[in-house]
């Protein structure tokens, strides 16, 4: 399954330091959006207080707001796409990517579609009930995704693969891990979850012109590996 750190250390390179446009924000954590975030009374010590001189790299350098930051994506993003439980460290990372930028109900809605439009792409049959698009990271959702992966990486038949009980699913995943097909559906899904990343954000500066300076970043962010 996927691990939380390569996926934070992403994040928090494409979201970056200090910035006060639209609004004060650090490491994307967005003042006004989160005035609740613990950080900022720390944050504040840094940006007013006698270190200011050295502001924002003193508090950029700074263990605990580090700490502070990791746990605040963690809680907020990461447990609420169900990362832990992704069978794909580079699926992972696009889920919660989408998440921090978008909302994490956002994410996890674009994933069910994609499980739903991929769903007959290999086998003349459906080869998984169609999960409802409902934007929560639940017991369907993780559950179809796992056999998405399976089914592509082992060629199952749909009908035996509906007769296997979820723990053997997740065993037989692990045998299956290196082959071409695992692969396979890792890119078809990173690739769905590419492009619904993307026409969000254009939908999003389409409707709001003060967004629109941010759209080729977005773009860039979202279309990358």
């Amino acid at each position: 399954m996927a691990e939380y750190g390569p996926a934070i250390d992403r994040v928090l390179k494409a979201e970056g330091g200090w910035t006060e446009d639209p609004a004060p924000t650090f490491r994307g954590i967005d003042r006004e959006q989160r005035p609740d975030w613990e950080g900022w009374l720390r944050v504040d010590v840094f940006r007013r207080g006698v270190l200011k001189k050295g502001f924002p790299e003193n508090a950029l350098a700074d263990e605990e707001l580090a700490s502070s930051v990791r746990l605040f994506y963690k809680r907020e993003y990461w447990d609420s796409i169900g990362g832990d439980d992704v069978p794909s460290q580079a699926l992972a990372e696009r889920l919660v990517d989408f998440g921090v930028t978008s909302g994490s109900a956002d994410a996890v809605r674009a994933l069910q579609r994609a499980l739903n439009a991929l769903n007959a792409a290999k086998f003349p049959e459906d080869k998984w009930p169609n999960v409802a698009v409902d934007g929560v990271w639940g017991r369907q959702t993780r559950s179809t995704l796992r056999r998405a992966f399976l089914l592509h990486a082992s060629g199952m038949a749909p009908r035996d693969l509906a007769r296997t009980s979820d723990e053997a699913v997740l065993r037989l995943l692990e045998t299956f891990r290196d082959s071409d097909g695992y692969r396979e559906a890792e890119d078809l899904l990173c690739l769905a979850m590419r492009a619904k990343q993307a026409a969000h954000y254009l939908s999003a500066a389409e409707r709001v012109p003060n967004l629109r300076k941010f759209a080729r970043g977005w773009l860039v962010r979202a279309m990358r590996g």
